[in-house]
């Protein structure tokens, strides 16, 4: 199963990632001598969308946040349920800038 995180839902690029996704697996059986049994499946999950140009490196940490502590105990369910929400709100992104901020001053001072 091949999950595609899209948050700007673009068909066109689906298609293009696709075909570099099943090239690698295929190579990476050839290289492994092993026969791929069947393509792999796809679905695509839309992610939040950010409101501005600005956020987008904070966007992706919170997005990455909700993936590593999903929760559910179905993993179709978890990703697909894990990213129904629309935007994050102005304090989701103040909280993921504040740990951020918080980390490299912990780098610095070390």
């Amino acid at each position: 199963m091949v999950y595609l995180f899209d948050s700007f839902n673009h068909r066109n690029h689906y298609e293009d990632w696709k075909y570099v996704v099943d090239m690698s697996l295929k190579l990476f059986n050839l290289n492994k001598q092993r026969k791929g049994k069947k393509k792999p499946m796809w679905e695509v999950i839309k992610g939040p969308r950010q409101l501005d140009s600005k956020q987008c490196e904070f966007y992706v940490m919170k997005f990455m946040r909700e993936i590593i502590e999903g929760n559910a105990t179905d993993k179709k369910d978890s990703l697909s349920s894990m990213f129904m929400k629309i935007i994050y709100s102005n304090e989701e992104i103040d909280e993921v800038q504040s740990e951020w901020a918080d980390c490299v001053l912990d780098y610095i001072h070390y």
